[in-house]
């Protein structure tokens, strides 16, 4: 059986799961649609609040990969 592995953006500070996706490239997408990388430094959009940390998790165990 295929484990299915899920990836989270986790806040540095605070901890809290800010985006969940199936794969590392959904999970990226999501997090360009909300806040857009800036270009040559000027914002296109909100920044992102904090810091984030991205993992992937086994669902079975809870730990990271």
């Amino acid at each position: 059986m295929k484990n299915k592995i899920e990836y989270i953006a986790v806040g540095v500070s605070t901890g809290d799961i800010l985006f969940r996706g199936k794969d590392d490239t959904s999970l990226i997408r999501q997090i360009n649609q909300r806040f857009p990388i800036p270009i040559r430094g000027l914002p296109r959009g909100p920044l992102l609040p904090e810091p984030i940390w991205l993992y992937a998790i086994d669902p079975e165990t809870g730990q990271r990969i």
